[in-house]
């Protein structure tokens, strides 16, 4: 998905430098020195997305301490459930632990 939503961007910033660009063109600049204010246009609005969306990153994540895991726990949390909650949805076999079908 991340990389659709890239070319969307990308396509999107492209057809901003060439709609510049051909304005510029009309008004009699030479297609080169266009084409060049085009793309610098189109780096310049990305840039300032880019600045937009890491200060949202910075402002809306909240901030997670990481700490270790703990596999031993978690395999028994999941077993007392499989035992008391649904007796299905966990089979331990002798190779360890397996999803099971759940009812």
């Amino acid at each position: 998905m991340q990389a659709v939503g890239g070319a969307i961007g990308l396509s999107c910033l492209v057809t901003l430098a060439l709609r510049h660009a051909a304005s510029q063109v009309r008004d009699g600049v030479p297609a080169a020195i266009a084409s060049t204010h085009g793309y610098s246009l189109a780096f310049q609005i990305g840039s300032a997305l880019m600045v937009i969306g890491g200060v949202l990153v910075l402002v809306l994540l909240e901030h997670v301490i990481a700490t270790p895991r703990n596999p031993q726990a978690e395999i028994t949390a999941v077993a007392a459930y499989a035992t008391t909650e649904s007796p299905r949805a966990l089979e331990i076999t002798e190779a360890g632990l397996s999803l099971g079908s759940y009812p």
